[in-house]
């Protein structure tokens, strides 16, 4: 730390660095948001992590030029870092660009020479080496071009494929479609009727309960009135002798009115014997 802090205590040395931790952590996030940065808190940390190592360096955006003369807003970290060569410590100027994919595309880095500096080439340069003395046969694209002309084939299989089951999945919808066409012409003319229905029987009057279950025949209607007081008097006989039981009758009482009842549940016993002859029904 600087000198000018010797006097200080060491919590507020500590709290000076915190202080300006902080301040520089801020300004690197407005500057990535300034650069658009797609990944802000993974490239801040690489950032930080460089600015201290490398405390000469300055965070900063500028724009970046491409050979094609177009240009982005990028981050930008420019200073002097420390290079030991020859048992001698220079400080080289740079210049790096973070993209605003960082960190899956790699930052740029080009030395910036001061105009006092001398650049003197290398005894190791390669450079000629690089030049071609033997002209390259042309590569072989044959086997190349036989796979890729056998996976357009298999693709343009499956395609047809994938198009005849799409073609027979089509057919079925149309044809569902129709079904559910049908019956929907089906089930309007049904509420139609069921509407119709409606309005005319509530236009009616009220029809009592008992009048609407009806034989069909005089017959037929004799033998269920017939059936009906049978059952009835079934039920009064056994009503009676509940009753006769709990003593609310008396036994002359009891005795009298099933005498009545047994003698007209003969004749209508008798009478739907005679009515189901006549109508030709099992006795």
């Amino acid at each position: 730390m600087d000198g000018r802090y010797e006097n200080y205590s060491d919590s507020e040395k500590k709290g000076y660095v915190v202080m300006t931790n902080n301040v520089v952590s801020s300004t690197v996030t407005a500057l990535l948001d300034r650069a658009k940065a797609k990944y802000v808190d993974t490239a801040k940390n690489d950032i930080l992590l460089a600015l201290s190592g490398f405390p000469d360096l300055t965070p900063d955006v500028e724009h970046f030029v491409y050979p094609d003369r177009t240009y982005t807003l990028a981050f930008r970290l420019k200073g002097t870092i420390p290079v030991l060569y020859k048992g001698n410590t220079y400080n080289i100027p740079v210049a790096l660009y973070l993209w605003d994919t960082h960190p899956y595309y790699a930052p740029i880095c080009y030395v910036c020479p001061t105009p006092n500096m001398m650049l003197k080439e290398s005894k190791t340069v390669l450079f000629f080496l690089v030049r071609l003395t033997v002209k390259p046969s042309k590569p072989s694209f044959s086997g190349t071009m036989h796979a890729e002309l056998a996976s357009i084939r298999q693709t343009h299989a499956d395609l047809r494929a994938g198009q005849q089951k799409l073609k027979v999945i089509v057919d079925d919808l149309a044809q569902e479609q129709k079904r559910m066409e049908d019956a929907l012409i089906v089930y309007q003319e049904k509420k139609a009727e069921i509407t119709s229905l409606l309005s005319t029987s509530s236009s009616e009057k009220i029809v009592e309960i008992d009048q609407v279950i009806d034989a069909c025949t005089p017959l037929h209607r004799q033998l269920l009135r017939c059936y009906v007081y049978d059952c009835a008097i079934d039920d009064a006989i056994y009503f009676l002798g509940q009753a006769l039981s709990r003593g609310r009758i008396s036994l002359t009482n009891y005795l009298k009115e099933v005498r009545q009842l047994s003698r007209r549940q003969f004749i209508y016993r008798a009478t739907l014997q005679k009515c189901r002859i006549k109508a030709k029904m099992s006795v």
